[in-house]
């Protein structure tokens, strides 16, 4: 599914309680990141999309590439973001073999089958030691089927996204030569109402609560970082 890059671009600058798990899962990433960036060491973004998230890196002092398979989400980046911005698959990413000192890839794995192709490309192009930031959607959320009902609502042949358990996505992650170091649980919110239910207050404090890399009846995502393992 193609969408429209003025409106997706929206999503993080208006962040609306609607969209909060979009908005929220860039916000998390970004803090991790901002631990691990050195200046001028060269982070890429996978599915890159508008290029809000490449920008917040390069904020940080990262030498940034943002990759999307949608030429037209490249395009709208360029125009607002320092760094470079290209099309491309995310099981084939352009890049040397441990070239990167970090990979991001925030609201990508939904549009996958299988995250095997991603993950094996993270592990390839990352240096020793390089960070994996990604996210997902949850398969264990009670809120997820709640979502797509209300998304779907009147609509036909709506895209599908794929969902992911927390375990085997670590799992996945170390066949890859990753190691995970992390997972945060985030997303306690339904997109219902202006505010969205049960607010952005209260859904930020059962995020806390959630011990990490278990199955959550709630969270509807993971955000999940690793490392690439010594040779």
């Amino acid at each position: 599914m193609r969408l429209d890059p003025d409106e997706w671009a929206l999503v993080h600058d208006r962040r609306a309680p609607r969209d909060f798990l979009f908005w929220r899962g860039l916000e998390l990433c970004v803090e991790i990141c901002a631990e691990r960036v050195r200046p001028g060491a060269l982070w890429v973004d996978v599915g890159s999309g508008t290029g809000h998230l490449a920008g917040a890196l390069a904020a940080l002092g990262a030498r940034t590439i943002g990759l999307d398979h949608d030429p037209r989400m490249t395009r709208y980046a360029r125009r607002r973001w320092p760094g470079a911005f290209a099309a491309a698959d995310a099981s084939s990413l352009p890049l040397p073999d441990g070239s990167c000192a970090g990979l991001v890839a925030v609201s990508l794995l939904g549009c996958l089958g299988d995250p095997g192709g991603l993950l094996a490309e993270a592990a390839r192009v990352l240096a020793p030691h390089g960070t994996l930031c990604l996210s997902a959607m949850n398969r264990h959320s009670l809120l997820l089927p709640a979502a797509k009902l209300a998304a779907w609502r009147g609509r036909r042949n709506a895209a599908r996204y794929t969902a992911y358990d927390p375990a085997a996505l670590a799992a996945a992650a170390r066949r890859a030569g990753l190691l995970p170091e992390r997972q945060i649980l985030y997303g306690h919110l339904s997109p219902l109402g202006s505010r969205g239910l049960p607010g952005l207050e209260r859904a930020r404090r059962r995020e806390a609560q959630v011990p990490p890399g278990t199955r959550s009846a709630w969270a509807r995502q993971i955000l999940l970082v690793a490392t690439r393992q010594a040779a």
